[in-house]
């Protein structure tokens, strides 16, 4: 049996999208007093002030998640030893890093001074931000339920038109979008804000991979931070999304964490578009609308218990010989014959001698 021709790909070493820690990118962050978060689907901002949150949490690898004020990152133990192993950082300063570091178990012991300090130098750079001047939260709700009733009126009162329309994200919830979404469309919320939900946008279906934003087939909704994609559909669909929508989450998970590759099938794995695909009759392609859901799939024959199936006909050879035909001057049986055909009621044929004018 002939062996399979292989071709032979040069390796190209990839720095995984949540694990780009660069002395660049730790310097800004060290302005603006916020620490690099590794181990993710991509590298996010924390602060030192949500520390406290993050030990309570119920998720081991928050439980061990470590703050480096030098290297200004965080992340699990392991995550943060293997950003800087990417970033060629030797072992030896990857120790020094972690001899340093502020966590749930010494940030009142230890490193208590280290912890205080960071807290203050960000508390004094918040208060140092000079405020945005504007109205003021109750006033722009005010705005907001008011405006499509406004009407534009002269001086005389003579009415002249509505008010301007509003933008493309006019005020219409993500619910309300989801509900009248066009076939193509998609709720993009990867800049949206996690807790009042703005920012969330309209845009194409996206055709690959390439955006780094993910979604699933029947939830028009897409996005590159798993965070904001639950969030995402808490807004839209509401109640327990993380138990309803618990495949959808996984599969869009792990399509954020590989670049679009995800392997729903005995480890098969699957480079798909902007649309993961999960088990259970989804397609690849456009996001449908949730009142196109696919077909289910046909309903196979099944057998009913206790049912016997007839036994195959069985057809038997004619008996052999010719049918006794009998005529009116001819009643003998022909040996072999099955049977009697006629009789002597048939029409008797005339003799001929019997008949007249003919000519000779």
């Amino acid at each position: 049996m002939a062996t399979p021709a292989t071709t032979q790909f040069p390796i190209i070493n990839v720095v995984p999208a949540g694990y780009r820690w660069t002395a660049e990118s730790s310097a800004k962050a060290r302005q603006k007093g916020s620490f690099l978060r590794v181990g993710g689907p991509l590298v996010t901002k924390r602060f030192l002030s949500g520390a406290k949150r993050s030990w309570s949490s119920a998720d081991p690898a928050e439980q061990n998640t470590i703050f480096h004020t030098g290297y200004r990152i965080t992340g699990p133990v392991q995550a943060v030893i293997d950003a800087l192993t990417y970033a060629n950082i030797s072992n030896a300063d990857i120790q020094q890093v972690l001899n340093g570091v502020i966590t749930r178990d010494n940030y009142m012991g230890t490193m208590a001074q280290v912890y205080e300090q960071e807290l203050i130098a960000r508390e004094k750079a918040k208060a140092a931000k000079p405020g945005v001047e504007g109205y003021e939260l109750k006033n722009i709700i005010w705005f907001a339920v008011n405006l499509k009733d406004a009407e534009v009126r002269s001086k005389s009162g003579e009415r002249q038109g509505a008010a301007s329309a509003p933008g493309r994200n006019s005020g219409d919830s993500i619910a309300e979008k989801v509900k009248k979404i066009a076939p193509g469309k998609v709720i993009d919320v990867s800049m949206m804000d996690i807790n009042t939900g703005k920012g969330h946008r309209t845009a194409n279906q996206p055709k690959t991979a390439k955006s780094g934003k993910f979604g699933v087939t029947n939830i028009p909704i897409i996005s590159n931070d798993i965070n904001k994609y639950i969030r995402g559909l808490q807004l839209a669909y509401g109640g327990d999304v993380e138990t309803t929508y618990a495949d959808a989450i996984a599969f869009v998970r792990r399509a954020i964490a590989n670049n679009g590759t995800v392997a729903p099938v005995g480890g098969m794995v699957v480079p798909v578009g902007g649309m993961v695909v999960p088990v259970g009759g989804m397609v690849i392609g456009a996001a449908a609308p949730p009142d196109r859901l696919p077909s289910p799939p046909r309903r196979q024959a099944t057998t009913v218990p206790g049912a016997q199936i007839a036994a195959v006909p069985q057809f038997l050879p004619i008996a052999t010989g010719v049918p006794n035909v009998v005529s009116p001057g001819r009643p003998t049986v022909i040996p072999g014959g099955v049977g009697a055909i006629g009789g002597r009621g048939l029409p008797q044929i005339p003799a001929l001698g019997g008949l007249t004018g003919l000519r000779q």
